[in-house]
Formats: C-alpha cells, structure tokens, sequence
C-alpha cells in the first residue's frame, strides 16, 4: 500500500526547507563561551628595585614611574570602559561582543524596548512561522493555542512561505486550530509543492491518488510522487514504486519500480527494504536472489517492520537463502505476531506439530528476549 505521510512523517513539527537567511537567524553564543577580552597584564616594576618613599630624600623614581603607570592606566580603562557602550554587550558573564564572527559582519546595538517588542510580535514570514511551530509544540493543546498558531500559520503562508503553506495544509487536513476542509488543505499543499517542497509534493501525490479534496487520478499522483522522489525524499521514492510495481495506474514497469525501491531503502525506508527483499525473492523486475532477498528483509525485519519479520520466518521454512529451521521460523512469527502481521498466526500454527514442545519453548524465548532488545 502506498505510504501515507500522515503516519510516517506527520507535521508536529514542520520544516520549511528553506535555508535561514542571516536577516532571520542570528546564533546564541551559550553562556560561559563567549569571546572575552584578554585580562590586561597589571603593570609592575621590576622586583629587584626597591619602593623609597620621599621623606628619605632619595630618588623616587619608582614612586613615580608607578603614579605614572596608574594615571595610564585609569585613563586605559576609562576609555575600555567607553568603547564597551558601543560595541559590547554587557551580560552576566562579562563582555560578550556581537562581532561578524557571531552576526555576519553587523555590530549590534543593546536590545531595545522597541527590538523585544518586534520579538514577541513576530512579522517577517520565518518569525511567524518560528513562533507558530513553538505554539504546536507546546504540551498546552488548548483551542486557543491552536487557533493562534494557525493564524500565525496561515500569515506566514499568505506571504508565500512554503513551510507555513504546508503546515496550513495539515490543519485543514486535521482540523486542528481550523475547521476541517479537505479541499482548502489541497489548495495550501498545492502551493507548497509547487514552490518545491518535497513533503509536500508527496502528500499532493496521496490526495491525487485517494481523491481527496482534489480529482483522483493516479497519472497525476505518480507525477508528484516522482517530483518529491527526484528530491530524495524517501517516502515518495517508496510510492513511486508502489504505483509502477502494482500497475496503479493501469500499466506496470517492475524493473523501474525495483530501482525505486532501491533507492528509498538504502535511504532506510523500511517498507521499500521489505518489497525489495520480496521481489529478489519472486525475481519480479530483477533476477532471483535469495541472497539478496535474505539481505533485505532481514534488515526491514529487524528495523521492526512486521510483514518483512512474516516473510522472514518463511525464508526458514523454506530454506532460501537460510538452513532450513523450524524453530527461527516459530520465533520470527511470533515477533511478527506482535506486530499484527497478515497471516503470521497462521503460519505459525501450521509449524507447530513439527516443533518439541521445549523447542517452542525456546521458540519463545527468543522471540520475547528480540522484542525487549528491539523495544521502541
């Protein structure tokens, strides 16, 4: 079945894909880390001179060259101390200064009441974005919040920011903070797919394909699905294959699927290691490989993916590309049990005269001791 976002790259926390520009972001320089100016050597005499005071009548040079070196010194540090207005910040830790190093090359002044003001009334499309995300992730679900950050959500859209235009998309999809309207949640991720945003592009490919809030028409979700798959977003990389494997839009291409498949699962994509691994094993759109096929569902199986830990234990039943083992097999099917795998309760009641009872129990075993090693 096709991948659906919703569930494997669900919208909490939106990204905007857009790299921040330094008119947007400006780095914190953590507490403790900043840059400070080196500690003034104090100015001494030599050690070996000695100090005479002027009632002795002698020379008193050192006095001198150290009333001397004081007034230089007091005028050094009142003019330290006037520079630092201009071009310092004055924190708890001492003087942290906003250099180019730290800003871009832009020497800023202290915070303002006018500057925290703009902060807690964000404008530009990122602020409204930043602070709309910061609401959503908030453990307070209030109605409230909601509607604010949708509000804020939909400001920054408005002024074509793609991240806000897909988290729109979202909440009309979900009803959260808006009424639910699944065709104004098409319009917002049409927007941000064709500004390139590849989550979005890949959801527009589902909305073609389930028909909603948008005509369906499976031509025209393999066109989306391929655009997000050219950006390497693996999701789509897996639907793709999908639609050419399983012929969903009337005709199949099994070589070109398999090279989809591919691609999303070195990309991780636990599903497409799955139907990789499946279709070496049935040789469809590649030569036969067990080996292979062993490769790539022990991997899904093992990254928790239920049908590939199903096909798994089948692999030991039957002995491709692994001994032949009925007591692997009872223990694969048990985790996949547990992972509501299709006909994995079946398979393993059909293997159950073969097993001793102490091997189904060792059976087990194994299989609790791989589900609390793998426990999410």
């Amino acid at each position: 079945m096709l991948a659906d976002p919703a569930v494997s790259e669900a919208p909490p926390e939106p990204s905007s894909e857009r790299p921040r520009s330094s008119a947007h972001y400006m780095p914190k320089i953590p507490r403790g880390l900043g840059w400070r100016p080196k500690d003034i050597e104090k100015s001494r005499w030599d050690a070996d001179e000695p100090y005479h005071p002027t009632s002795s009548g002698k020379s008193n040079s050192g006095a001198l060259k150290v009333t001397f070196l004081l007034g230089i010194g007091l005028l050094a540090l009142a003019g330290l101390i006037k520079g630092a207005q201009h071009y310092f910040l004055v924190g708890e830790d001492g003087f942290v200064p906003k250099t180019s190093a730290s800003i871009g090359g832009k020497v800023e002044p202290p915070p303002t009441a006018a500057s925290e003001q703009k902060e807690a009334n964000p404008s530009t499309p990122e602020q409204l974005f930043e602070r709309a995300s910061a609401l959503r992730r908030d453990r307070d679900k209030s109605q409230s919040k909601q509607a604010e950050a949708a509000r804020l959500y939909e400001a920054a859209a408005k002024q074509g920011h793609a991240g806000a235009q897909n988290a729109m998309g979202w909440l009309f999809a979900e009803g959260e903070g808006v009424e639910q309207d699944h065709v104004q949640s098409a319009e917002w991720f049409l927007k941000a797919a064709r500004q390139g945003q590849a989550r979005s592009q890949n959801r527009v490919g589902i909305l073609y394909f389930r028909g909603l809030g948008v005509r369906k028409d499976p031509a025209e979700a393999l066109r989306w699905f391929r655009a997000a798959a050219e950006k390497d977003n693996r999701v789509a990389s897996h639907n793709v294959g999908v639609m050419l494997d399983d012929g969903l839009t009337g005709e199949s291409d099994h070589v070109e699927a398999v090279r989809w498949f591919r691609k999303a699962a070195e990309l991780g994509y636990v599903k497409s290691q799955y139907r990789l691994g499946r279709n070496y094993y049935w040789g469809t759109g590649v030569e036969k490989d067990d080996d292979e096929a062993v490769y790539w569902v022990r991997k899904a199986a093992n990254n928790g993916y239920a049908e590939a830990q199903s096909l798994f234990g089948h692999f030991y039943i039957q002995g491709s590309g692994v001994e032949k083992d009925f007591l692997m097999a009872y223990m694969w099917y048990t985790v996949a049990i547990e992972g509501n795998a299709k006909n994995a309760q079946a398979n393993r009641d059909g293997i159950i005269e073969k097993l001793t009872v102490a091997e189904i129990e060792k059976a087990e075993r194994l299989a609790v001791e791989w589900l609390a090693a793998h426990k999410k």
